[in-house]
C-alpha cells in the first residue's frame, strides 16, 4: 500500500512502543512496555523501567518452518529499545527516521530493564520520540538466516536489505501471521499479551487496489 496511516494503523496493534498517548488527553502517556519512566527536571534525561515478562511474538509459520532457530522465546528487554535506537540512527542503515535522533546525546543501558535515554538539549521532539520509540528483537535482526549473529560492522548495513524484512515480529496484541500480496493481511490474537487482550482471536486488513471499490 501507498498509505502510510493504514501501515502505522496495522502496526500499532502488532507493536508496542514504551508508552502511548492518552486519547482522553493527548497531554498525557499511558505505558505501555514502560513500566515507569523518570523526566528530568531540564527534559533531557529519561530514564526508562522496563516491563518484565513481555514476550516477543513467534514470527509467522513460514519463517518459523525455515528458520527454526526463531521458536526459542525471547523477552523484551531494555537492551531492544537501545539496540534499535543504535541502529535507526546509524548511517549505514538509511533508516528514514534517522532525522528524530539529530539530537539524542546518548543512550545508557543500566541493566536489561533500566537504560536512560538523554538529549543534548530540550528538544520540541524529545518526549515524543523517547516514550513512542517501538523497538524491534534484537535477536532477528542482529543475525542471519542461520542464526548466527553479524560482526557490528555489518548489522547497520543489513538493515536496508535483511533477510526478516518482509515480515514482522511484534510484541503487541495482535501477532502477525500471513501476507498474501494484493490479497489480505492476516494476524491472531497473541494470547500471552500483557495487558488487555485483542477482543477477536483473528483480525483480516483486506487489500483492495480499486479506489472506487474500496469506497
Amino acid at each position: 500500500t501507498d498509505r502510510t496511516t493504514t501501515v502505522v494503523g496495522l502496526t500499532a496493534y502488532i507493536l508496542d512502543g514504551l508508552a502511548e498517548r492518552k486519547t482522553s488527553n493527548y497531554d498525557e502517556w499511558n505505558a505501555q512496555l514502560a513500566e515507569r519512566i523518570e523526566e528530568s527536571p531540564d527534559h533531557r534525561r529519561y530514564m526508562i523501567y522496563m516491563r518484565k515478562g513481555v514476550r516477543w511474538h513467534d514470527p509467522e509459520p513460514a519463517m518459523l518452518a525455515e528458520h527454526p532457530w526463531l521458536k526459542e522465546p525471547h523477552f523484551v528487554t531494555a537492551r531492544d529499545v537501545k539496540f534499535t535506537i543504535d541502529l535507526l540512527r546509524h548511517p549505514d542503515a538509511g533508516s528514514p527516521l534517522a532525522y528524530l535522533f539529530d539530537n539524542l546525546e546518548d543512550v545508557i543501558l543500566h541493566d536489561d530493564h533500566r537504560l536512560e535515554i538523554v538529549w543534548k538539549t530540550p528538544d520540541f521532539y524529545a518526549r515524543a520520540t523517547t516514550l513512542t520509540t517501538g523497538p524491534i528483537p534484537e535477536h532477528i535482526w542482529a543475525y542471519d538466516p542461520n542464526g548466527q549473529r553479524y560482526s557490528d560492522a555489518d548489522i547497520a548495513a543489513q538493515f536496508g536489505k535483511h533477510w526478516f524484512g518482509k515480515s514482522v515480529c511484534g510484541n503487541g496484541p495482535l501477532r502477525f501471521v500471513e501476507y498474501k500480496r494484493g490479497e489480505y493481511v492476516r494476524c491472531e490474537r497473541d494470547e500471552n499479551y500483557y495487558d488487555q487482550r485483542f477482543p477477536s482471536k483473528t483480525y483480516y486488513m483486506h487489500i483492495i487496489n480499486d479506489d472506487e471499490a474500496r469506497l
